[in-house]
Parts: structure tokens; sequence; C-alpha cells
């Protein structure tokens, strides 16, 4: 075991997805609706369920940054892969979406 740490709100927040990268950190997709909270990093949904991706320090659960991505509607991450430069997130949606949301990947994000 290499650490434990609580995400979320009063809410409904799902991790459904998890992606580690050789540096150790690790990328988690989930859905989320209201308010959570992020390592301090509050997101509030657009709607009435939205997708998240936070990315966390794989020593000690620090999040380096968590993005969010949502329409009114009901919208959900089916996954998440990672390379060492790169994060790529799978998700559906209803109706449209902003999808413009930049991860750093580079050394300590």
């Amino acid at each position: 075991h290499q650490f434990s740490t609580r995400m979320g709100g009063t809410s409904s927040e799902v991790g459904l997805h998890i992606s580690t990268r050789s540096d150790g950190q690790v990328s988690v997709a989930g859905t989320f609706s209201g308010t959570a909270d992020f390592g301090g990093t509050q997101l509030t949904s657009n709607g009435d369920i939205d997708p998240f991706v936070v990315d966390v320090d794989g020593s000690n659960g620090a999040v380096n940054q968590v993005k969010s991505v949502g329409g009114p509607s009901r919208d959900e991450a089916h996954d998440v892969a990672s390379t060492a430069d790169s994060l790529v997130f799978a998700g559906s949606f209803s109706g449209s979406i902003n999808v413009l949301a930049e991860f750093a990947l580079s050394g300590n994000c």
C-alpha cells in the first residue's frame, strides 16, 4: 500500500478508470455531480453528471491537477490512458460540451 486519499463532495463521485505512467504518476477518470473537492481544487458540474480527470503523484497521492468537461446534460468518462507526455480521455456526452481541457504532463505537472 503506497497511499490513500479521499476526494469528492456530498453528491455522487465515481472513479472509473486508472492509468499509470512510467514516472509513477497516476491519472484517474470518473464522473461527478454537484461540487467535489480534488486535493484543494473544487469543481462544480455544469449539469447532471460531468466527467473528470485527476492526475496525482503516485508516491504520496498529492493532486497535481484536475480537469472537468461537460455540458448541461449527462456526460461520462469511459477510459483514460497515458504515456510519459500525453493523456487520452474518452467519454460520451449528450447535447454539446466544451472539451478544451489541457493537461501539462511534463515533470511535476
